[in-house]
C-alpha cells in the first residue's frame, strides 16, 4: 500500500542517508504526501502565509483564485535541495496565460523525488495541475485546480484531486481575506497492486494586509479540518517589505506546526527588468536547514519594453481586443439593497500595450450619463450605481446604452457594439 511503501522508503533513506530525512518524509503522510512541502521561495520566506497574497504564479499551488487577477503571461520555477544533501529534490514550474475566456489559465508541475546521487532507490511523486481563475464583481476572485497525481516507483500509482479557492479585497485592496480547500474530493491513490490510499482534504484560511504600499503582513491558518493524524491547525505568520523602488525585497516568517514548536524562515527577492530571483532560508526545529531558490519572469511586460519595439517594427493597424460583460441586463438602483449596482467585467489587450480606454453610458437620446477613462490596462471589474454624473442624482427608469472603447499605444482604436441595459424599479 501507499503508506507502507513510503515507510519502507523512509527506512531505506534513514539507513543510507541520515537519521533526519525519514522523519521529514514521514510528516508528508498525514498532510497528503504530494502537497506537504510548500512551493515558492517567496511564500516560504514569508513563513507560508501566502493564501491571501497570491499575486504571482505561486498562486497555482497556494490559491487558484489568485491567478484570476493576474493579467500578464508568467513563468515561475522553484528548486529545493532538501537539507542540502543533494539526495532529494522538490521542484515546481508554473505557467500563467491571461485573457482565456473571462479569466486566466495556469499550468503547474510539482516533483518530489530522489536524485541521481541515490543509486539504491528511484522514487518520485509528480503533481500535474490545471488551474483557472476569474474575477467577479465586488472585488471577488474565484478559482479551481484539477490535479493529476502520479507516483513513479516499483509499482505505479495515480489519482485525481480538486482544489477550490476564493478571496475578496477590501479597503481599496489594502485588506484581502481568502479561503482555499485542497483535495476537496479526497483523492484516492490507486496502486498497480490494486491497493488504494486516500489523501485528506485540507482547509486553509488567510488574511493579508498592506498598511503601506511596500509592506505586506499576512497570517494563514492551515489544516483547519481535523484528521486522524492531526487535531490542531498550523499557524503561519509572515511579512514582506520592498525597498529601493521595489528592486529589493525582504521577507520573514514563522510557522507553528507542532505545539510550542515554531519554525523560522526568511528570504530576499531581487527584481529587475520584469524578472525576479527569490531566495528563502527555512530552519526546522528538528531537522537540518533548507535553502530554496525561485525564478519569476513576466513575458508580457518584457515585450512592452525594448523587445516589443523590435517585434512591432512592421506596421500595426489593428486596434485592441475588447470584451465587455455585465452581471445583469436590468437593475434597480432604488437603495433597497437588491440589484442596486450593475457590474461590468471588461478586458482590453494589445501587443503594443493599451494607451487609453473609456467606458460611457448614454440615454436613448445620446446624452452621456456616466463616463470613466484612464491610461494603461483597465481594471477587471467596473461598477455603476445608476447615478447621473452631471446631476449627481439617480436616473429614472428607462433604457440606456453602454459603449466601451480603447486605443493602443500605436494609436489604433477599437470600439464594441453599443450594449443596451435597463433601469427598472420594481
Amino acid at each position: 500500500m501507499y503508506k507502507i511503501k513510503k515507510y519502507h522508503i523512509n527506512r531505506l533513506l534513514g539507513l543510507f542517508l541520515s537519521t533526519y530525512l525519514p522523519i521529514y518524509l514521514s510528516t508528508c503522510l498525514y498532510g497528503g504526501a504530494f502537497d506537504k512541502i510548500s512551493v515558492g521561495a517567496r511564500p516560504i520566506g514569508m513563513g507560508g502565509a501566502f493564501t491571501a497574497v497570491c499575486d504571482d504564479g505561486n498562486a497555482v499551488y497556494w490559491n487558484p483564485a489568485g491567478i484570476g487577477k493576474i493579467n500578464t503571461t508568467q513563468i515561475n520555477a522553484t528548486h529545493q535541495d532538501l537539507f542540502g544533501l543533494g539526495l532529494v529534490n522538490y521542484d515546481f514550474i508554473g505557467y500563467l496565460r491571461p485573457k482565456i475566456g473571462m479569466g486566466t489559465v495556469g499550468f503547474g508541475w510539482i516533483r518530489f523525488g530522489t536524485t541521481s546521487n541515490v543509486e539504491f532507490i528511484d522514487y518520485s511523486e509528480n503533481t500535474y495541475i490545471f488551474s483557472y481563475g476569474v474575477p467577479l464583481p465586488a472585488d471577488v476572485f474565484v478559482g479551481a485546480n484539477i490535479k493529476y497525481y502520479f507516483v513513479n516507483y516499483e509499482e505505479k500509482a495515480t489519482g485525481y484531486g480538486v482544489d477550490i479557492g476564493a478571496f475578496r479585497e477590501y479597503m481599496d485592496k489594502m485588506l484581502t481575506i481568502a479561503l482555499v480547500c485542497q483535495d476537496v474530493n479526497r483523492p484516492v491513490i490507486r496502486w498497480g497492486t490494486t491497493a488504494e490510499d486516500e489523501l485528506p482534504m485540507n482547509l486553509r484560511f488567510g488574511v493579508a494586509y498592506k498598511p503601506v504600499n511596500p509592506l505586506t503582513v499576512a497570517v494563514d491558518i492551515d489544516k483547519i479540518n481535523h484528521t486522524e493524524q492531526r487535531d490542531d491547525p498550523e499557524i503561519h505568520i509572515g511579512s514582506e517589505l520592498w525597498c529601493y523602488k521595489n528592486l529589493f525585497g525582504i521577507r520573514m516568517g514563522y510557522e507553528l506546526q507542532e505545539a510550542n514548536e515554531w519554525n523560522f524562515s526568511t528570504g530576499v527577492g531581487i527584481q529587475y527588468n520584469k524578472m525576479r530571483i527569490d531566495y528563502a532560508y527555512k530552519r526546522h526545529f528538528d531537522l537540518t536547514d533548507t535553502h530554496i531558490f525561485s525564478l519569476y519572469v513576466d513575458f508580457d511586460k518584457i515585450l512592452t519594453g525594448e523587445g516589443a519595439a523590435k517585434k512591432l517594427k512592421f506596421a500595426d493597424t489593428i486596434g485592441p481586443k475588447l470584451t465587455l460583460m455585465p452581471d445583469m441586463i436590468s437593475f434597480s438602483p432604488d437603495g433597497d439593497g437588491m440589484d442596486d449596482v450593475i457590474s461590468f467585467i471588461i478586458t482590453a489587450a494589445d501587443e503594443s500595450g493599451i494607451g487609453i480606454w473609456k467606458l460611457e453610458i448614454t440615454d436613448v437620446r445620446g446624452n452621456r450619463v456616466y463616463a470613466i477613462s484612464a491610461e494603461d490596462i483597465p481594471p477587471p471589474v467596473l461598477e455603476w450605481s445608476g447615478i447621473d454624473i452631471s446631476t449627481g442624482k439617480p436616473l429614472p427608469e428607462g433604457k440606456y446604452v453602454v459603449i466601451f472603447s480603447a486605443k493602443d499605444k500605436k494609436g489604433n482604436s477599437a470600439e464594441l457594439e453599443p450594449m443596451p441595459i435597463t433601469i427598472k424599479f420594481e
